[in-house]
């Protein structure tokens, strides 16, 4: 059985993200929990699309580092980004160009 759980350190997509889940009727197999995803612990697989531009600062990226780092040790996963990423991803990583909404992002996975 597959068991997804979500992190955001915002109350209200919490909750917002459950009943999107309870409306699907997936809440047997995925939950979401307040949490600052600076203090998790990935175990398996890491799938994260973080939000950037207008929710997270340029000054302010250190999840972007700890997501990074977790992507490395993790069996798999990816990061959706919009940000300019430092050139070490390029070889550690696999990437994709795609569009998200008309911007340009990047897609950092490892299979």
């Amino acid at each position: 059985m597959l068991n997804l759980i979500g992190f955001d350190i915002d109350p209200k997509m919490v909750q917002l993200a459950n009943q999107n889940i309870k409306n699907a009727g997936l809440e047997k197999y995925i939950k979401v929990t307040p949490q600052d995803y600076l203090n998790v612990k990935v175990q398996k697989c890491l799938l994260t699309n973080p939000p950037y531009d207008k929710r997270i600062k340029l000054t302010n990226l250190k999840i972007y580092d700890k997501l990074f780092e977790d992507l490395r040790w993790v069996e798999c996963g990816g990061i959706i980004t919009g940000y300019d990423v430092s050139d070490k991803f390029y070889n550690t990583f696999k990437v994709r160009i795609l569009s998200n909404w008309g911007k340009k992002v990047k897609f950092f996975y490892k299979i």
